[in-house]
């Protein structure tokens, strides 16, 4: 959404600062395939084939998430195009309208409009427990 958008959809003139931050702040990948602008469990290339391959995250292998002191154990399962966790923690951070860093994902990407096979970048994973989306950013954010 642009600026204008935001404004008129959100009255609220503290949140239209918050979306006008996160705009600025929040960068998505103009190089990604398509495929993952869409929900997480549509995520298939135009040949149907899974695009994330089934990725366990390990307590301790993302150092720089504020999640980190409380998952347990995460999941990408690409045939059910879920992911889920053990989360034991404070509730007070499932509650903010945060996308957090949760790790990288290797996902193909067209930089010339040339699909070939192999090709791949690493983009960052963030999580938002409020809109309980995954988004791909180019950048890491929310790690403290």
């Amino acid at each position: 959404l642009s600026p204008l958008e935001i404004e008129e959809k959100i009255k609220d003139p503290d949140k239209i600062i918050l979306y006008q931050h996160r705009l600025q702040t929040q960068k998505e990948p103009t190089d990604i395939l398509p495929f993952a602008k869409q929900p997480f469990n549509k995520w298939r290339t135009d040949a149907n084939q899974y695009a994330f391959g089934s990725t366990t995250f390990m307590k301790g292998s993302v150092v720089d998430s504020p999640l980190t002191l409380y998952i347990g154990f995460m999941r990408c399962e690409e045939a059910t195009g879920v992911m889920w966790f053990y989360y034991d923690g404070p509730q007070y951070l499932l509650n903010e309208d945060k996308d957090y860093y949760i790790g990288n994902a290797d996902l193909p990407y067209d930089p010339n409009n040339q699909i070939g096979f192999g090709s791949t970048k690493t983009y960052h994973l963030h999580f938002n427990p409020v809109r309980k989306t995954l988004s791909v950013y180019t950048e890491k954010f929310n790690v403290e």
